[in-house]
């Protein structure tokens, strides 16, 4: 496995999750416990509205170039992204408000997403080529984040200005490093996909993955419409509950919260990885039933969060069953959309090779378009449900929440379901 994580794309995935998420576990809380709220509150608002407008920037910038950058560029991008998110925290963490303020801080922010952003596309063409779940990455992504998180909140040593530096400019570097190698190994690799053609064709094919308007249409309002829109409205509800109770200065909540997400999502990691092969529809199936019912359970629990008797324990067995369940509900739809672009019709996705004949793949929407369009709306959940929830008042999160689940449920099911009658009929041909 760490063999794995160290290949471009699996390392891209993995890091880039943790990018994203470093902010919202680590650095604002440092913040906060550092007493310079008002800067914690321009970088959030900043890393909220860049996320946003850069997963606009990504989807554009898929559409126009599907292939993607060389590693080379990709590595020079890596490292201009180290200098600005050093100088953001720098900044953050020292600079007046007269200095920092949000209009710098989106524009570092973003210019750092930007560069990120063909990056990002190595992980999405990875997953494209083998066809396989990248939530596994993700999770240990978002381990590695909640052990900061949790480190912190023990020792506010593991927040201070060297420390965060460190944190934020090594995924960077390490990324930088990665991807500079694979570019100076392209002989190697040329020589490679001469003993291996079937890998070098998938690779030189990957532009030409494609699919159907309708197919492309299920795909966007399943993966992108519905999402786990659900899961994230409820989420960030419990997040603004423990930000309000650490600016209180009680930390309990929040140390609750990491500690149980560091076990929690330790045991997902090892039922994603264990649990056989994942274009298994039983095994997805399995993971979206779990999913629902721990939405249900979540929103019947969250009026009781605010509890001053047993607010705590509320919040730990919420965190626990989302965390161990919230990413292999992930997991589940991710098998479904890429099962979903597998069975669309022939391509190199599905294996056929009627597609030069049939001239459907030149008419069709790129699938890295449409992957690019889903991983991109996925990051984009959480800001946008936070960003709502501190701006409007009188939102009914347990409805909403209900509603999106339910209906993200019924269509991975229905993915599911036809994958698995059509694999039936076929099966009952043959005999």
């Amino acid at each position: 496995m760490l063999r794995n994580v160290l290949e471009p794309g699996p390392l891209v995935v993995f890091l880039g999750h943790f990018i994203y998420l470093l902010p919202h576990y680590y650095l604002l809380n440092a913040l906060i416990l550092a007493g310079r709220d008002e800067a914690e509150w321009t970088l959030r608002n900043a890393v909220l509205r860049s996320q946003v407008a850069s997963g606009l920037l990504e989807v554009l910038w898929s559409a126009y170039c599907p292939k993607g950058l060389p590693h080379g560029v990709c590595a020079a991008a890596a490292g201009l992204c180290a200098l600005l998110q050093g100088l953001h925290t720098f900044l953050a963490f020292t600079a007046s408000p007269e200095v920092y303020h949000s209009s710098l801080a989106f524009a570092l922010q973003l210019t750092m997403l930007v560069l990120l952003i063909p990056i990002a596309q190595i992980g999405t063409n990875h997953t494209l080529q083998r066809r396989i779940s990248p939530a596994r990455y993700r999770i240990l992504g978002w381990l590695t984040c909640v052990v900061l998180a949790v480190s912190v909140l023990l020792s506010p040593g593991f927040g201070s200005l060297p420390v965060a530096l460190g944190c934020s400019v090594a995924p960077f570097v390490v990324m930088a490093g990665v991807l500079l190698s694979a570019s100076c190994s392209l002989d190697g690799a040329a020589k490679l996909s001469e003993a291996e053609p079937s890998k070098s064709e998938a690779r030189r094919g990957l532009d030409d993955l494609r699919t159907g308007p309708a197919t492309a249409g299920l795909f966007v309002v399943l993966g992108c419409g519905f999402g786990t829109i659900g899961e994230a409205l409820t989420d960030m509800a419990i997040t603004l509950s423990i930000r309000r109770s650490l600016q209180a200065g009680q930390q309990d909540l929040a140390l609750t919260n990491q500690l149980v997400i560091c076990l929690s999502m330790t045991l997902a990691y090892i039922s994603e990885t264990m649990t056989g092969a994942n274009s298994s529809s039983k095994k997805g199936t399995a993971f979206i039933l779990a999913w629902a019912a721990c939405q249900c359970v979540r929103v019947l629990a969250l009026r009781h969060l605010d509890s001053e008797s047993f607010g705590t324990l509320v919040l730990a067995g919420m965190v626990f069953v989302d965390k161990y369940t919230g990413p292999l509900g992930a997991a589940a739809l991710d098998m479904a959309l890429l099962q979903l672009l597998e069975t669309s019709g022939p391509g190199p996705l599905s294996g056929g090779s009627e597609v030069e004949g049939s001239g459907r793949s030149a008419r069709g929407i790129p699938a890295t378009f449409l992957w690019t369009l889903r991983m991109t709306t996925s990051r984009m959940e959480r800001p946008i449900c936070q960003l709502v929830l501190l701006n409007t008042a009188g939102v009914r999160v347990e409805l909403l929440s209900c509603v999106f689940t339910f209906l993200t449920f019924v269509g991975v099911v229905a993915i599911f379901g036809r994958h698995w009658l059509s694999g039936s009929a076929q099966r009952e041909k043959d005999d």
